[in-house]
């Protein structure tokens, strides 16, 4: 039993050491590939990796009232993506 686990950690030391790390690309990286694409091109990434991510954060200075024209028209066009407005409090909503 133990040869089978002290087997079991040298296989799992291995393949920890022997794999590659996976580099993930800088924000800087990413916006110099999309750069380089034609707009439809690019516009065409932005919305599948928009749609992998699933939600963003509107984060503004303006009132939640002024921010909700902005959210109904961006849920309009990516229906796909839930929008998280964080903005000052209004006076008047409750």
């Amino acid at each position: 039993m133990k040869a089978v686990i002290g087997l079991g950690m040298l296989v799992l030391t291995a393949l920890i050491h022997w794999t590659p790390a996976v580099a993930q690309e800088t924000a800087g990286q990413v916006l110099a590939k999309l750069s380089k694409q034609p707009p439809d091109k690019r516009q065409q990434v932005l919305a599948e990796k928009a749609k992998a991510e699933g939600e963003v954060t509107f984060y503004s200075s303006l009132q939640a009232a002024q921010i909700d024209p902005f959210v109904r028209v961006f849920n309009k066009r990516y229906p796909f993506i839930k929008v998280t407005p964080i903005g000052r409090p209004d006076k008047n909503r409750s």
